[in-house]
């Protein structure tokens, strides 16, 4: 896992900036986030027994939090479709479409998902899962595989990523350790034969950041990769005419 890591981080050439994120209270309340999620074309560890399992993060989320203005008083009564079906808006992905256009012509890796939103920052109590089936997903790729599940964002004195999500790929069974397959898995693995020949294997990523605005993130998986940035979207002051 170290190995792939190490590569695609070379291969994108990312810098972040180190400084802190300000604990805030100014009115930046909203946030564009944008996501890549992309596999490792050749799967070089699906056998392998040293990568460990994604588990999230131990990350305390800070009890100084920003609460939104977005009136909550009704959030108990609506289902979470509805929430979001209010709560957030789709947009054209931008941020990232260097680096979408890099992965995109690699024979390294493939894409299985790209795409953008702007949602209210929301604290831990009300912030809510957005089925990345129900986003817009702007690539339309080579990939037999696909991704599937949720992503989280939650404001506190830090900016927290969460995702739950299951990796289907479609394997040779010649080419499939089943018991390393079972051994990082929270459960044992979803295996469904479409073929004599290919098995559909079921692999959870879950994981848990915490992050800071305006910079790349990338969360590393033995298959699967994900670049992740979240920007602040500024009001525009309106200039009082005299």
């Amino acid at each position: 896992m170290k190995i792939f890591n190490t590569l695609f981080l070379l291969f994108l050439s990312i810098n972040s900036p180190l400084a802190e994120e300000k604990n805030t209270t100014d009115n930046m309340k909203e946030y564009e986030i944008e996501i890549i999620i992309f596999e490792d074309t050749h799967a070089r560890y699906i056998n392998s027994e040293t990568w460990n399992k994604d588990v999230p993060d131990e990350v305390e989320l800070s009890t100084d939090v920003i609460v939104s203005d977005k009136p909550t008083e009704n959030l108990d009564e609506l289902s979470l479709n509805e929430i979001n079906a209010t709560a957030y808006e789709t947009l054209e992905p931008k941020i990232l479409s260097n680096e979408y256009k890099r992965i995109n012509s690699s024979s390294e890796y493939n894409v299985l998902f790209y795409s953008a939103w702007r949602q209210t920052g929301l604290d831990e109590t009300n912030a809510f899962e957005i089925d990345i089936n129900e986003l817009v997903n702007t690539h339309t790729g080579k990939s037999e595989n696909s991704i599937s599940g949720n992503l989280k964002v939650v404001l506190a004195r830090y900016l927290h990523f969460y995702a739950d999500l299951d990796y289907q790929r479609q394997d040779d069974k010649k080419n499939i350790n089943t018991d390393t397959a079972d051994a990082i898995t929270d459960s044992p693995t979803q295996a469904n034969e479409t073929d004599d020949d290919l098995i559909k294997q079921s692999y959870p990523i879950q994981s848990h950041r915490r992050m800071r605005s305006k910079e790349l993130h990338y969360i590393d998986h033995p298959l699967v990769g994900l670049l992740i940035q979240i920007n602040p979207v500024e009001k525009i002051e309106q200039i009082k005419e005299p």
